[in-house]
């Protein structure tokens, strides 16, 4: 009748439920286990509440595929308005993870926290706060109090990031042996510091995270990068120094700051021709996700000397001073790309040196250059100058020389590296022009259709060469076909309908890595056998 003082051995098999009763928050992808001593004491004389305390030395809980187990007695003391943690320590095994909590939790509305934690954790744990970010390995120490409520938390203390590594989306480099400083503060997130090694150069970052509930929103960050080789954009080495601030503005997010480049590489070949120059290209709109739309761009390139191009099409040299401004979906660039002189230019076997390149931006709707490029070679004895103008849209492509020849006239000796006959340009009836501009269109065509051919049937070779009679038109048309067998042997096979000859059958095998060995079945039922010696110097 005066009160009641009870000991119960408890055994808990559904420890989500049981945190359920501790919480209005959902309880989601959590289990485990309790067992101890449930102590339950009451004096009804004195009017004082009723008093519990749970003793666990059993205490198992997973979370996200990771479980803990208690290293000592779990003791938790309940009030009728409040849940007291007295002794909360955990740790997973065969890991160094450990996680302390001490203080107590509101059981009134609205609930309300005080409690003291202390964790050393893998940092991956980071991933349950949000799934999206990309963190491998590294560990995550916090020294921390948590007050508030459960709708606005307020946490105070402070974490440090260690040898993490956080893989950035739509870039093929991460960010590696992270070593950060954060501090908590009532309603903010500040990254005091932030070292990365990145791209085989030095990053190093601080700002601001406001969190839910605070007086500011949004977020700032300034970022600084040391000698990085970023491979991007695809096929695009770019090598220098930056500072930018990434900050959040109505409805996204903006970019701002300066890139001073020291390169600019671009060395993958192009399956480019000159008709595919010269043609105008369709447009397509692709989707992009909603992050692209919003980032907003403001971006100073300078690279004075930075520019290389190196290919089987190009060896340029020039400079670049840009303003990239936009989304992340539709940039636009504003400002000029100065190519130097003596660069080259390779097409239809000529070798093109440049005497003027330029580059100019100023569309603001998309990314659309303004081409003005002079360039010349010699074929025979005459000097040949082309001359690009116009947006690759609409660009037009004149040619000259020296001495003077017509336009076709000019296209056959590009093409076909023929002379032309003097009464024909000075008749200008053109013969052996309308006979270059001929071969200059069935070329292109025909190297439309090798292209798609080895795409379609996994060829490594599928050629189409136009032949020519003795007056110069053309006859007919030479198919090769080819294959690697294995990585040291390679098979072609070169057929014209048009004669009677046997198919052509020829066979390389890369002996050693200077050394090739050529074994040619030619047309007339005759073998050759030649040796290739390669150096590279």
């Amino acid at each position: 009748r005066t009160g009641f003082d009870l000991e119960l051995d408890v055994e808990g098999p559904d420890l989500r439920a049981l945190a359920q009763l501790a919480t209005a928050l959902p309880v989601q992808d959590f289990a485990g286990s309790v067992g101890g001593v449930l102590a339950l004491a009451g004096d009804f004389s004195s009017g004082e509440p009723w008093r519990s305390v749970l003793t666990a030395d059993r205490f198992t809980a997973e979370y996200a595929g990771h479980q803990f187990h208690n290293l000592e007695p779990v003791v938790l003391r309940w009030r009728p308005d409040r849940l007291v943690i007295e002794s909360f320590f955990v740790a997973e095994p065969e890991t160094l993870n450990e996680l302390v909590i001490v203080g107590t939790l509101g059981l009134d509305e609205p609930k309300s926290f005080d409690l003291r934690l202390e964790s050393a954790i893998e940092a991956e744990w980071l991933k349950l706060l949000s799934p999206a970010l990309g963190i491998r390995g590294g560990r995550f120490d916090v020294l921390a109090t948590v007050g508030g409520s459960a709708e606005q938390p307020l946490i105070n203390g402070q974490g440090t990031l260690s040898g993490g590594r956080f893989i950035v989306p739509a870039l093929p480099h991460a960010l590696e042996n992270i070593e950060a400083i954060l501090l908590f503060d009532p309603g903010q997130l500040v990254v005091d510091s932030l070292r990365a090694e990145v791209a085989g150069g030095s990053l190093q970052a601080g700002g601001t995270i406001h969190l839910p509930g605070a007086e500011a929103s949004g977020y700032r960050f300034q970022v600084s990068g040391k000698q990085l080789s970023l491979r991007y954009p695809e096929g695009w080495l770019l090598r220098g120094d930056g500072e930018v601030s990434i900050a959040s503005v109505d409805g996204g997010r903006q970019i701002r700051g300066f890139v001073d480049l020291e390169r600019a590489f671009y060395l993958e070949d192009l399956q480019l021709g000159l008709s595919q120059m010269l043609a105008r290209r369709r447009v397509e709109v692709e989707e992009t996700d909603e992050l692209l739309l919003t980032t907003q761009l403001n971006l100073v390139l300078k690279g004075p000397q930075a520019l290389r191009v190196r290919n089987n099409v190009a060896d340029l040299r020039g400079s670049v001073d840009l303003v990239l401004r936009g989304s992340l979906a539709r940039p636009v660039l504003f400002g000029l790309v100065e190519l130097e002189q003596h660069g080259t230019l390779i097409y239809g076997g000529n070798e093109y040196d440049i005497e003027r390149g330029q580059l100019s931006f100023s569309n603001p709707l998309r990314v659309e250059p303004v081409v003005d490029l002079v360039a010349s070679t010699e074929v025979r004895e005459y000097d040949v100058t082309l001359n690009l103008t116009g947006t690759p849209e609409r660009l037009s492509a004149s040619f000259s020389s020296d001495p003077p020849l017509a336009d076709l006239e000019v296209l056959s000796l590009l093409t076909a590296g023929e002379q032309p006959v003097a009464g024909e340009v000075a008749g200008g009836a053109a013969g052996s022009a309308s006979v270059g501009a001929e071969r200059l269109l069935s070329g292109q065509a025909s190297a439309l259709i090798a292209g798609r051919a080895n795409r379609l049937f996994g060829l490594d070779t599928f050629q189409i060469d136009p032949l020519t009679d003795s007056s110069g038109n053309l006859s007919s048309a030479r198919f090769t076909v080819g294959k690697r067998l294995s990585r040291d042997l390679f098979a072609t096979v070169s057929y014209d309908r048009s004669t009677t000859e046997q198919e052509i059958l020829q066979l390389e095998w890369q002996a050693s890595p200077g050394m090739v060995l050529v074994l040619t079945q030619n047309g007339d039922d005759t073998y050759a056998l030649d040796a290739r010696w390669e150096k590279s110097f």
